[in-house]
């Protein structure tokens, strides 16, 4: 037999070869569990939940304030509407729980007039209360109602003697709200809105001791929560759009904000390069700013005149508690380093309780998107893990090619 003469291939070949296959060989270890998953994840018809609703009017008018209410009788939880006394009596009980206050003030019982609505099944009611002039701003405590029968919505008009009329919509359990809040009781509200969004052990925590496991440099910490926020921002801009995301919209981003976190946990395993790190870290702040924006979206409302500052001072206090956490994280971590804790075996069981966390909040998640029913939703699993699948075959082809531009260079400095 003669020499074999068949072609070789080239080095740079075979080196670009060996790097796709340990990639895909991790990658072939995941592919088939978030596959499994896609597939588990529960399926359920999508249930249409009628809202009863009741509309609130309320008009400040000098040395009074007038409200007007329109309310299903079913919110009443029996039928008292039949007779006049009857009448009389759902009116002092609704005066009763609205428990109407300028400033700290619980206003005097009101002169009321009520009366069954020209459809037989609504009562019309209007409470004249005694106020201050140029007073404290009015507060009254909503959804105070029956729901035993199905969630109740409170909308409100908010009319004042001068301005534009506010409107706001509250449903859930029930709450005092102030209408047209002074500017400092916004600020103060608003801080405190951020403060809760922030430590609600939302995913963002669980990204964020992520970044921080492996011992950084405070400039490349620094950069990371950097990358972080401006996607979080960019974000929160676009749910306060006129159409904001929807409530199945951002349960898909949830989701995936989720398996980012999961990601974020394999990337200390394998100690994957800052440059993609700080990638991933701005991908992840764009999805869970969303979080963050829908919470603020909600709450804006309860801001009256002074929404537009309302949004400054969330974002802020955000930002600036995330940084103070990072801070504190990262301090942390660099002092048990100087305290001789292995750097690597630490990094691999945090990364892997974080993971097994954020694979629970993924599947809750998925559940949460399945049950609204529609196609997308429920597959929305299916695409997730195929899009990670596709992510990380193209960085493993970009590490490829990147090495095969070392080798090359190094070759021809010979």
């Amino acid at each position: 037999m003669g020499p074999d003469t068949s072609p070789k291939p080239a080095a740079w070949y075979l080196a670009a070869t060996d790097r796709i296959s340990a990639p895909l060989a991790k990658l072939a270890r995941w592919l088939p569990l978030l596959l499994f998953i896609g597939f588990l994840t529960p399926v359920s018809a999508h249930e249409v939940i009628v809202e009863r609703v009741v509309n609130l009017v309320v008009s400040p008018q000098g040395d009074r304030v007038v409200l007007w209410l329109h309310l299903p009788a079913s919110v009443l939880g029996v039928d008292r509407t039949r007779t006049d006394e009857s009448l009389r009596v759902v009116a002092a009980d609704i005066a009763r729980t609205l428990d109407v206050q300028q400033g700290d003030t619980t206003l005097p019982p009101p002169t009321t007039t009520v009366r069954v609505a020209d459809d037989g099944n609504s009562i019309d009611l209007e409470l004249r209360y005694a106020s201050r002039i140029g007073g404290q701003p009015f507060s009254a405590r909503l959804n105070t109602f029956d729901a035993a029968a199905g969630p109740v919505r409170t909308n409100v008009a908010y009319r004042p003697g001068s301005g534009r009329e506010q409107r706001l919509s509250v449903t859930g359990p029930p709450i005092r709200v102030t209408l047209d809040p002074l500017f400092s009781d916004v600020v103060q509200q608003f801080i405190s809105r951020g403060v809760r969004a922030l430590t609600d052990g939302g995913d963002h925590l669980l990204f964020l001791l992520c970044i921080l496991i492996p011992v950084r440099r405070a400039r490349s910490a620094f950069a990371l929560f950097l990358a972080g926020a401006l996607g979080q921002v960019m974000s929160i801009a676009i749910s306060l759009r006129p159409a904001p995301p929807t409530a199945e919209s951002l349960a898909v981003i949830a989701m995936i904000a989720a398996s980012v976190v999961v990601v974020a946990a394999l990337q200390n395993v394998v100690r994957a390069q800052l440059r993609w790190v700080v990638l991933l870290a701005f991908a992840f702040g764009a999805l869970n700013g969303f979080t963050f924006g829908g919470t603020l979206s909600a709450a804006a409302q309860f801001a009256g005149e002074h929404s537009r500052m309302a949004v400054p001072v969330f974002v802020l206090a955000v930002l600036v508690g995330e940084l103070w956490l990072g801070a504190l994280a990262w301090a942390t971590r660099t002092w048990l380093d100087g305290r001789g804790v292995p750097e690597r075996a630490f990094s691999l069981v945090a990364a892997a309780i974080i993971a097994h966390t954020a694979v629970h909040r993924m599947l809750d998640r998925g559940a949460i998107v399945a049950q609204t029913g529609s196609f997308n939703a429920e597959h929305a699993v299916v695409w997730l893990s195929l899009g990670w699948a596709c992510v990380m075959l193209a960085i493993a082809i970009a590490n490829a090619v990147s090495g095969r531009a070392l080798e090359t260079k190094g070759a021809d400095a010979s």
